[in-house]
């Protein structure tokens, strides 16, 4: 440090601070909101020739904002053709491929959306 600096530090006396308060109002106003989100519907491998239907889950998971009342719809899907794998799914995504669905053998694939209405 500088011997000027040094010296005018020793100079200045106890320092008085004074010091004032008040109040501050914190407002902050939570529009409602919600995330959705799903796991896969997944049915594995379907054997038309069984008789019997077959069963798949998933998970649909809705966060909301406290109090915030919703609804969960889901449709199915956007797929449409003549070798459509039809399913029915049910809010709590659990989907169902109806027995003796003969369409021809490969993967099928597509999105059903869900929606949260809130």
């Amino acid at each position: 440090m500088p011997a000027g600096a040094a010296l005018a530090c020793a100079i200045v006396g106890p320092a008085s601070a004074a010091t004032a308060t008040a109040p501050m109002a914190v407002t902050a106003t939570v529009q409602s909101a919600c995330i959705v989100a799903a796991t896969p519907l997944a049915f594995g491998s379907y054997d038309p020739t069984s008789g019997a239907p077959k069963d798949g889950t998933s998970v649909i998971t809705v966060t909301c904002t406290s109090g915030t009342s919703f609804t969960v719809g889901l449709n199915a899907g956007g797929t449409s053709g003549a070798g459509l794998l039809s399913f029915a799914a049910a809010v709590k995504a659990y989907g169902r491929i109806p027995a003796h669905r003969y369409v021809r053998a490969g993967a099928y694939t597509d999105t059903a959306t869900v929606t949260v209405t809130y």
